[in-house]
């Protein structure tokens, strides 16, 4: 059972979750379409997107560090500054009709969002082992909680500013972003512990086989699950025409899809093994692919996007179980080598 101290850690941590995660859906669902209607070059129109899952990788090494020497709440509150500034700056750009200023907050945001990636392992931090699991559980079902209100926000200000379609949704998940300040301004979490020795090197890793296939399997997955979601509003919206609310639904069941799973996936890898659950995920993306290519209506775009969600929570899912026996919560090389 967790403490009472325990349980308001965990219970801010879901929280900025959620508020973090209802952000990047706002973004997923407008990002590409904005960059349609700025863009000087309709192959550019992604590029805004592209650099903003760059930054958000790039921005995971350098974000633990910062941890590791400073603590996880102040840089976890500068994330937040950050997440509401870039999308305030999104919202600006929109405004502007500038591309360049667009491409700068979608950067913006991708530093935010690789700086919350790690709100599920500060909740794990304090506790046991056996409340490690649940406590992560708890903070990704803030993911499930944005999953229902960032495309509702979406839908319901896409035309709040006028003459400017978009602008709306950017100004409103910078409001919501702040409220993150609130949640985390009473988070009391200890720095990560640093061993005498500072761990073992990088270069250790990067010869096991495991921490090799496990770098590969989040990369390809990662790789497919970004490609489809940037696709797909533009597919929807410019090609089929399906419209605007069908694209923010769309992209709803994909996070449902993302994030649902975690609270069984551990069970399931427990009982069928890691490789049968990361081959699993190789399935529901062949599926994606050949639904998405093939499809002609809203439905077969759902199941594409469902299968793309499902397709990626087995494989980190797998990644994550082998990576588990190579590291420790306490081991200074734990800070360096999990973002790779």
């Amino acid at each position: 059972m967790f403490t009472t101290s325990q349980r308001n850690t965990v219970i801010r941590l879901a929280a900025a979750q959620a508020l973090s995660m209802t952000t990047m859906n706002v973004n997923i669902i407008n990002t590409a379409l904005v960059g349609v209607l700025l863009a000087p070059m309709a192959w550019l129109a992604t590029l805004p997107l592209s650099l903003q899952f760059v930054t958000s990788m790039m921005t995971t090494l350098p974000a633990s560090l910062l941890m590791a020497r400073f603590g996880r709440r102040p840089v976890l509150i500068g994330g937040v500054l950050i997440s509401s500034s870039a999308t305030f700056t999104l919202g600006m750009a929109v405004l502007q009709k500038n591309f360049l200023l667009f491409c700068l907050g979608g950067m913006m945001l991708g530093v935010a969002l690789g700086i919350a990636s790690y709100y599920r392992y500060a909740a794990a931090d304090e506790l046991p082992n056996p409340l490690r699991p649940k406590a992560i559980s708890y903070v990704l079902a803030g993911g499930l909680f944005a999953a229902l209100i960032g495309p509702e926000i979406s839908r319901r200000t896409v035309e709040l500013v006028p003459e400017a379609i978009y602008a709306g949704c950017f100004f409103t998940a910078a409001t919501v972003q702040l409220l993150s300040l609130f949640v985390l301004a009473g988070l009391k979490i200890k720095r990560p512990e640093r061993t005498a020795s500072g761990g073992r090197p990088i270069g250790v890793f990067l010869r096991m086989p495991v921490y090799i296939i496990g770098v590969l399997c989040c990369a390809v997955g990662y790789a497919l699950m970004s490609y489809l979601m940037t696709a797909t509003p533009l597919q929807v919206v410019n090609v089929a025409k399906l419209g605007n609310s069908a694209n923010a639904t769309i992209i709803q069941w994909h996070v449902v899809a993302m994030f649902l799973p975690s609270f069984f996936t551990g069970s399931l890898i427990g009982r069928f093994g890691a490789f049968r659950i990361l081959w699993s995920g190789v399935a529901f993306y062949l599926a994606s692919i050949f639904l998405a290519v093939t499809a002609a209506g809203f439905w077969p775009y759902w199941l594409a996007l469902v299968a793309a969600g499902l397709g990626g929570i087995s494989c980190l899912s797998a990644a994550h179980r082998w990576w588990r026996a190579l590291r420790s919560r306490k081991s200074a090389a734990a800070c360096r080598v999990l973002p790779i």
